[in-house]
């Protein structure tokens, strides 16, 4: 996935910048399901951030898929201006 010049300055001067379309919706709606899941048979009971270490990369999960989705790894290498891309940890 090509970003343009101007999300890679946004990037650069205010840290972050927002892309939509992403990662398939249908991923995004499984990784959402089994969220859901995890919470009503409460398994997870974190409401706003993390997951104590149960859907930290890797977590044999829908969440890999995201992690390692090639677009989200291209935009990283555009926005680092490298292919030299090591994904250490995800949650």
């Amino acid at each position: 996935m090509k970003i343009t010049q101007k999300e890679i300055i946004q990037w650069k001067d205010e840290g972050y910048v927002v892309i939509n379309n992403v990662v398939n919706n249908e991923i995004i709606l499984n990784a959402k399901n089994h969220i859901e899941n995890l919470y009503n048979q409460g398994e997870l009971n974190i409401k706003d951030f993390g997951s104590e270490g149960k859907l930290e990369f890797p977590s044999n999960t829908i969440f890999d898929k995201i992690s390692l989705d090639e677009n989200i790894i291209s935009i990283v290498r555009q926005l680092l201006n490298t292919d030299e891309i090591l994904l250490m940890q995800s949650d």
